[in-house]
């Protein structure tokens, strides 16, 4: 972190994949002194540890996208929304799709 050269690639980052499946030991707070990402992405199986607890954490940290419906989405997870996908169009702007639909019960991260 310490690094300039790593500073200024953290400061293009749009979209930050969350260290060590989304557990609490991989949260790094400076990381977000230099990274304004839009939203995260937290790898993680089903509830085996402690990935889910640390949600609401990055969620605090950056502002999220708004999907088709109107919904603001801030932290995406393979166990809760499936296959996620990214496109960048030709101007840039990126493009989130999952393999599953969220339902009314679901959080709203």
């Amino acid at each position: 972190i310490k690094n300039p050269n790593f500073q200024n690639d953290l400061r293009r980052v749009t979209v930050l994949v969350a260290s060590h499946h989304g557990r609490e030991n991989g949260c790094y707070d400076e990381v977000f002194n230099y990274a304004s990402p839009k939203a995260v992405i937290i790898s993680d199986a089903g509830k085996q540890h402690a990935s889910q607890e640390t949600r609401g954490w990055y969620g605090n940290r950056v502002p999220g996208y708004q999907e088709a419906d109107g919904s603001t989405r801030k932290v995406l997870t393979t166990c809760y929304d499936g296959t996620i996908t990214i496109n960048v169009d030709a101007y840039g702007m990126g493009h989130v799709t999952t393999e599953k639909q969220r339902n009314a019960l679901s959080p709203a991260y």
